[in-house]
């Protein structure tokens, strides 16, 4: 089976506020899944968002788990750290390469992948 990426609806996208989806949207819901494999975090245990951010140039970044359980509330908690979340805060805010740094700079101390 083969399984094409959702692209929301214009109205879905002025609704929630999406970014538009360019390289640095896409460099973004990459890291943080591949950072969320790491942390043992499948990625149909969350939902992320990267959504313009108040100020015009600036990004959000907004996660919400599926299902909450004490193993991955942990697992979040922890991974949320590395990236530089607020504490008990959901979103990240700040320009596409302010997040994409903070993102590498957590990818680089994360646990080694569990894939393969």
């Amino acid at each position: 089976m083969i399984a094409s990426p959702y692209q929301p609806s214009d109205e879905e996208v002025k609704k929630w506020k999406l970014a538009k989806p360019d390289s640095g949207v896409i460099a973004i819901y990459t890291k943080f899944n591949e950072l969320a494999e790491r942390y043992g975090i499948k990625h149909r245990d969350f939902v992320a968002l990267v959504k313009e951010g108040e100020d015009r140039d600036a990004l959000d970044i907004e996660w919400q788990p599926h299902q909450s359980t004490d193993l991955t509330e942990q697992s979040f908690d922890r991974m949320l750290r590395s990236i530089g979340f607020p504490e008990k805060s959901t979103i990240l805010a700040g320009q596409d390469y302010e997040i994409i740094e903070a993102l590498d700079k957590a990818l680089a101390k994360a646990p080694p992948s569990r894939s393969r």
